[in-house]
């Protein structure tokens, strides 16, 4: 028999790994849960508000493993089931997890009021096949993040509603010589320039980001202007080099290089610890996301197959996690995910107006293939941005042959 201890703010909690499913007349709850949500979430205190409502169940709270999609695969196969209830999954995660057979629909689980407070988006991106198998209890949204000083010295009062706004005020707020720079932008050859540049400003532009397959489109007029439109702006001037290194443009704006950073809340939030900055960084809602939405990601939490604690789990996602466990959520800069906690008071004046345009939010397509697609989208960028063409249609139409050849194709 395996113990693990977990020690937060000095309590020792210790439980097994294979646990018995009723302790001393009490039904025994086994949670994992990501490491930095034990600490930023104050998980431990949840367990104890909740066993304190709940006498008749023991909560056993474990740190999930490094590298525990694979622990979690070989246990399955096996027919072992290590927790009741993970807490740490993405809506990135939900489709691979449905597919291994890893996870219950949570449906007929979570009371109908719990949906009906939640943003349809947050909601949406946490399906498959039409069933719900992740409740999400925390979002990130992509904002723009900003800094007022610099605003207030290039003499810019609001933040830019558009896109052709946002490039005037780069514009303006690009000194060269003295290495500011009007904007951060994911331009790396990864996945974050499909994520975070290129599918934001594909939606701004063409009000969704997908063809009618339900795939990534990279052929319509819109997606030639994106590739123009980041074109341009490197070849003004107002994009930082460092934005073509992976974490070239969060460092930049981190240091204080660039003005403007759209990005996750969380990433301007992560400049604030530059105790020179932490005043001067604002947030708003996107360019266009008043029109078009913003583009969302969740964390949430997801009932293991074969457990013996379906009811339990969902009563702790419910009562706890979208409960009274979201304070802490909010405090540790996540956005909330019920409609009712945007409310004066409760949350920041700017996350009340970035709350506007999530009736709209949309998360990134094709969660588990999107990967390798942004591989080849990423190069084509590239060698579009390195060439002296001015039409993007080849680099994207053979980025399009090759996700169809080489992701699409090995997928059926």
């Amino acid at each position: 028999m395996v113990f693990v201890a977990l020690c937060v703010a000095g309590a020792v909690y210790e439980f097994t790994l294979r646990d018995k499913a009723v302790i001393s007349g009490r039904k025994v709850l086994r949670i994992g849960a990501a490491g930095w949500m034990i600490a930023e979430f104050k998980l431990v205190d949840q367990v104890e508000r909740f066993r304190r409502q709940h006498p008749d169940i023991e909560v056993r709270l474990e740190q999930l493993p490094t590298g525990y999609d694979t622990i979690m695969m070989l246990q399955a196969s096996m027919g072992e089931v290590t927790f009741d209830l993970m807490l740490s999954p993405s809506n990135y995660n939900v489709e691979q997890y449905n597919l291994r057979g890893l996870v219950d629909p949570l449906d007929d689980l979570i009371p109908a009021d719990f949906k009906a407070r939640m943003f349809p988006g947050m909601l949406e991106c946490s399906r498959a096949d039409g069933k719900l198998y992740l409740l999400p209890f925390m979002g990130e949204v992509q904002v723009l993040n900003y800094r007022k000083d610099l605003f207030d010295k290039a003499g810019l009062t609001d933040p830019p509603r558009t896109w052709a706004e946002f490039e005037a005020y780069a514009e303006k707020l690009t000194d060269a010589k003295n290495k500011q720079y009007g904007m951060s932008l994911c331009l790396a050859q990864n996945f974050f320039f499909l994520q975070n540049t290129y599918l934001v400003l594909l939606r701004s532009l063409r009000g969704r980001a997908v063809d009618d397959d339900g795939h990534l489109n990279l052929t319509s007029p819109e997606a030639h202007e994106v590739f123009r439109m980041l074109k341009r702006w490197w070849k003004k001037g107002l994009v930082s080099p460092a934005c073509k290194n992976p974490m070239g443009s969060a460092d930049d704006f981190k240091s204080g290089i660039t003005a403007m950073f759209p990005n996750w809340q969380s990433r301007g939030q992560w400049a604030q610890r530059n105790e020179a900055l932490k005043p001067h960084i604002r947030f708003a809602p996107l360019p266009e996301a008043h029109r078009v939405g913003s583009l969302i990601a969740v964390h949430g939490g997801m009932i293991l197959k074969g457990t013996e604690r379906q009811k339990e789990a969902a009563q702790f996602l419910s009562e706890a996690m979208i409960g009274y466990a979201q304070k802490e959520i909010i405090a540790a800069g996540k956005m909330p995910v019920t409609r009712d906690m945007y409310a004066k008071g409760r949350v920041a004046d700017w996350i009340l107006e970035v709350g506007k345009t999530l009736d709209k939010a949309y998360a990134a397509p094709e969660p588990r293939v999107i990967g390798e697609m942004s591989e080849y989208v990423s190069v084509a960028f590239h060698r579009f941005l390195d060439s002296d063409s001015d039409d993007p249609a080849p680099f994207l139409e053979k980025a399009r042959e090759e996700i169809q050849q080489r992701v699409y194709a090995k997928d059926e």
